[in-house]
């Protein structure tokens, strides 16, 4: 099923992986089913822009409790398809919502750590008889996004995001000034370039029409990381965040409280 050239992409461990056709897109999944998985709506992770499901490794074997986890390639990463176009908002909705479709899943809990909880947030928008619940882990609630579009338009945009302080805030505080990966990314010479495609989908007038809908009774839970550099503050009246320690990384830097957080409020959720 996976040629030899994705395995690397695709390490063993609590899961399994599975490719599902969707859109004439091959889209890869890593699936854990704890008990059979059939004590509640499956959990989906969404990854950050960028990453890949291995971005949830860590909480893949602690948030089962019984549900299956399903964890996700979007678009363009891992093991997924890569298609020249289809990256706006609104294609990345009809790529969940036929992902769905292909599993036979009536509905799902969706987990989405930044990016990933845009796209999590306009497919509860677009289609909230599919979404049990909805967690934004690091991402902006819908009134935020603004501001977070244009953070992505300034301050990302340029060698800035390389600042050792910038650096911290988004691994955590285990990294060290002398790490290699610091020193490579402090060496880089092409953040424009690595961070317009994010800037464009971030900047383009179809995101905000796909979170452009009315009022949607969807269970919500915000998780804020303590040294997020890349979150507006919340304004007043929007709903008070979890906030746990660490950078914009949160499932990597502090995945067993953001599972045990997860975990209390899944099961929180009526029946």
């Amino acid at each position: 099923m996976f040629s030899a050239l994705l395995r690397p992409l695709l390490p063993e461990g609590e899961w399994e992986h599975r490719l599902v056709h969707a859109r004439s897109l091959r889209l890869h999944l890593a699936v854990s089913r704890p008990g059979g998985g059939a004590a509640g709506d499956p959990v989906l992770l969404l990854p950050d822009a960028g990453r890949t499901w291995w971005s949830w490794r860590h909480l893949i074997p602690l948030l089962g409790a019984g549900r299956a986890v399903l964890a996700l390639d979007p678009r363009g990463t891992g093991a997924s398809d890569r298609t020249p176009s289809g990256y706006r908002l609104p294609d990345t909705v009809d790529d969940l919502h036929a992902l769905l479709d292909a599993l036979a899943v009536p509905r799902v809990v969706l987990v989405g750590h930044g990016w990933g909880g845009i796209s999590a947030t306009a497919l509860a928008a677009a289609h909230p008889e599919r979404v049990r619940a909805l967690a934004l882990v690091a991402a902006p609630a819908p009134p935020a996004l603004q501001g977070y579009r244009r953070l992505l338009a300034g301050a990302l945009a340029g060698t800035r995001v390389l600042t050792p302080q910038r650096l911290h805030a988004w691994a955590g505080a285990d990294l060290p000034a002398s790490s290699p990966c610091v020193q490579a990314l402090r060496e880089w010479p092409g953040p424009q370039r690595a961070l317009a495609p994010l800037r464009s989908a971030a900047l383009h007038p179809a995101t905000l029409r796909a979170l452009r809908t009315g009022p949607r009774a969807v269970p919500t839970l915000h998780v804020r990381a303590a040294a997020d550099p890349l979150l507006p503050r919340p304004r007043l009246g929007a709903p008070a965040p979890v906030v746990l320690p660490g950078g914009h990384q949160l499932p990597e830097d502090s995945p067993t409280a953001l599972a045990a957080t997860l975990t209390g409020w899944l099961q929180s959720l009526p029946a």
